[in-house]
């Protein structure tokens, strides 16, 4: 579009769901969501969205009273954001997000609370910056961050991670090294067969 600011979905009715649906190369994936209403996103992938010039995202959930994001993978913003709300609450589970060198999880000083709890996180920058005090964050076990010498390749975007950090993950083994990458093929949740020690979060099943 000539603003540079379309959409693949450009939210102005009341709620959203969506559901094993993929979002690839747009200016934003979503953009939109007006007070009094709900954002559902599950099993979705959303990949290589934004024009480029940090004012546009993977998406772009607006004003909305509730956001759900359960088992979907966000990954190759351009500039932008892997995923951005201004929602009054925000439920993210069972996802992973891929990032590069200096991307953070945001979070601004007057957030009440972040619990970050059943998702994996791949990046090199850092956990969560934006002015959010220490003590408002709640970091749960379940939840994985690679550090910077293992990040996964950007470039290939593996869903799973490679066999360097399995020691942070408390694996043995790679859960499925036959699986490259994801997009566009949308999630399905399935079981790890043989796989023991299974654990909550993103890593209990592949896309």
């Amino acid at each position: 579009m000539p603003d540079q600011n379309d959409a693949g979905i450009r939210l102005d009715g009341s709620n959203l769901v969506l559901r094993n649906t993929g979002f690839y190369d747009n200016e934003n994936g979503i953009l939109g969501g007006e007070n009094g209403t709900s954002v559902t996103i599950e099993y979705s992938a959303f990949a290589r969205n934004g024009f480029g010039d940090g004012f546009t995202h993977n998406l772009y959930i607006g004003f909305v009273d509730r956001l759900n994001v359960k088992a979907s993978y966000f990954h190759h913003a351009k500039i932008g954001h892997n995923l951005k709300s201004r929602g009054k609450e925000n439920y993210i589970e069972n996802s992973y997000f891929l990032d590069g060198t200096t991307g953070y999880i945001y979070a601004p000083n007057n957030a009440q609370a972040l619990t970050l709890t059943a998702n994996l996180f791949a990046g090199s920058a850092g956990t969560v910056t934006g002015g959010v005090a220490q003590n408002k964050i709640v970091q749960g076990p379940d939840s994985r961050f690679t550090i910077a010498a293992n990040v996964p390749d950007a470039a290939a975007a593996n869903f799973w991670p490679s066999s360097q950090i399995l020691s942070q993950l408390g694996l043995s083994t790679v859960p499925n090294p036959q699986y490259v990458n994801d997009a566009p093929q949308p999630m399905v949740l399935r079981s790890l067969g043989s796989v023991t020690g299974r654990m909550a979060g993103a890593l209990q099943a592949a896309p």
